[in-house]
């Protein structure tokens, strides 16, 4: 039985923490459609693709209001396929990897 000073007899619910918003998936689907490269590309072509494309994206020097998120897009494609642990899991589930 609870205190009577201290408890009012019902439970408490503690409310979790807010989620942090998830970032959503690239809207072509295919990583490697997006940075425009074959699914069996070396990493030197999907390092030359993501450079040509950042080049053509990049905020600073397109002013349409939306290459920020296209170039957003671009980047996450590139930090997946970049990466061979995150490459992998990709390639075996066609989901993005989640962050660490």
């Amino acid at each position: 039985m609870p205190h009577a000073a201290t408890c009012s007899g019902q439970p408490r619910i503690q409310a979790s923490p807010p989620r942090p918003p998830r970032r959503p998936e690239p809207s072509s689907g295919h990583l490697c459609e997006l940075l425009g490269v074959a699914s069996t590309a070396s990493m030197d072509d999907i390092t030359r693709a993501y450079r040509r494309l950042a080049r053509q994206f990049h905020p600073d020097v397109n002013s349409d209001p939306k290459v920020a998120s296209r170039f957003q897009e671009i980047g996450d494609a590139y930090h997946v396929l970049s990466d061979r642990e995150r490459r992998q899991a990709y390639d075996l589930t066609g989901r993005l990897p989640r962050a660490r």
